[in-house]
């Protein structure tokens, strides 16, 4: 069992700071145990990781040879849906070029 260390992506919060600042606090402490080993869902293709929050939802990458998790998306599972559509997209076309 290891530690981790969380990094935060440009833009992270766009939907987060829009929350309840009670819900961002629960979410905050999910945020937080990124640092140890958790059960998040695996997306095989790319190292990314969601961790569910009841109705929201926590998007991180993960590099295990340097040992940071970087949080890319918090919301609820609807801007999740829209969010993950748009940066999968931006990821896919940005190597073409």
């Amino acid at each position: 069992m290891g530690t981790w260390t969380i990094n935060f992506d440009n833009n992270w919060d766009i939907y987060f700071n829009d929350l309840d600042q009670t819900i961002q606090e629960h979410i905050f402490k999910k945020i937080n145990k990124l640092q140890f080993d958790i059960c998040a869902r695996h997306f095989n293709k790319v190292n990314f990781f969601i961790l569910e929050v009841g109705q929201y939802r926590i998007a991180f990458f993960e590099n295990k040879i340097t040992k940071t998790r970087t949080v890319v998306f918090v919301g609820n599972h609807t801007q999740y849906e829209k969010w993950y559509k748009g940066y999968f997209w931006f990821l896919r076309n940005s190597k073409k070029s």
